[in-house]
C-alpha cells in the first residue's frame, strides 16, 4: 500500500511516444528529463515545482500507441 502520496491524474493518449512527449513539452516550454528504457516501458518525468511531477510512459514497442 502506498501512503504518503498526493493527489494524481492519468491521461489515456492516442498517440505514438514521440507525439506525446512533443505535446507535453511544448506547453510548459520545458524538455522532458530522465527519459529511461527498460522493463518493456519508456519513460520521461519533469519536475514542475515542489512535489508536482509530470511523468510520460508508454508499454514498448516505441510507436505503439
Amino acid at each position: 500500500m502506498f501512503r504518503g502520496g498526493g493527489l494524481g491524474l492519468s491521461v489515456l493518449a492516442d498517440a505514438s511516444f514521440a507525439v506525446a512527449k512533443y505535446a507535453m513539452e511544448r506547453d510548459p516550454g520545458k524538455p522532458l528529463r530522465n527519459c529511461e528504457s527498460g522493463d518493456g516501458m519508456r519513460t520521461c518525468e519533469l519536475s514542475i515545482a515542489e512535489q508536482r511531477t509530470v511523468i510520460l510512459a508508454l508499454n514498448d514497442p516505441p510507436e505503439e500507441k
